[in-house]
C-alpha cells in the first residue's frame, strides 16, 4: 500500500478502506491509520460489514486446530475468482454510494 502521510476518514475511499484493513490482518496500523479507518467505518456501512467478516474469518482460523490451520493457510492463499468479483462489486457499490453523498 502506498505510503499516507495525510490519512484521514475524510479522504479515505472505500478501496483505501479496504485495503487498511486487510493490512490490519498482517501488521499493526498506525495511530492515524487506525482513526482513519475506525472513522470509515462509522460512516460506511459496506466497509464496516467487510471489516467485520474479516474479523470473523481470523477468530474461526485462530480457533482451529494447528495441523488444520497450516492446511488453511496453505490451501487459501488466493481468492477465487467468484469471491475476488464478489468484493469488486462490493467497493463499487460502496464507491458509487460515497460519490452520490
Amino acid at each position: 500500500m502506498k505510503e499516507r502521510s495525510k490519512l484521514s476518514a475524510w479522504n479515505l475511499d472505500c478501496r483505501a478502506a479496504s485495503e487498511l484493513a486487510s493490512e490490519s490482518l498482517d501488521r499493526p496500523l498506525g495511530r492515524g491509520e487506525r482513526l482513519a479507518l475506525r472513522l470509515h467505518q462509522l460512516i460506511c456501512p459496506p466497509c464496516r460489514h467487510l471489516i467485520a467478516q474479516f474479523h470473523t474469518v481470523r477468530r474461526a482460523v485462530a480457533s482451529l486446530p494447528t495441523p488444520w490451520r497450516r492446511v488453511w493457510s496453505e490451501e487459501s492463499i488466493g481468492l477465487s475468482a467468484e469471491r475476488r468479483d464478489a468484493i469488486k462489486q462490493l467497493l463499487q457499490e460502496a464507491s458509487r454510494s460515497d460519490e452520490a453523498d
